[in-house]
């Protein structure tokens, strides 16, 4: 088990109406932008770029949550 797939069963709570597959790959565009910036808002504006901004893994309080769970996971 990869660190995405371990912070995406952590986080899965929080899209509960999200398959487990796709909160891991949320995580894995997360960890990817969160190398360039670790800001929340800038991960968030470059994910709106790819998927709904409604999308419960576009929202700040997810990103904040992947953000801050990858970091203690690295």
């Amino acid at each position: 088990m990869d660190k995405a797939e371990y912070v995406a069963q952590q986080l899965h709570h929080m899209a509960p109406d999200r398959r487990l597959k796709d909160v891991v790959s949320a995580v894995r565009l997360i960890d990817h932008h969160r190398t360039a910036n670790p800001s929340p808002e800038h991960i968030q504006a470059q994910l709106t770029k790819i998927l709904s901004s409604r999308a419960p893994f576009t929202q700040l309080p997810f990103i904040a949550a992947a953000v801050k769970n990858l970091a203690n996971r690295a």
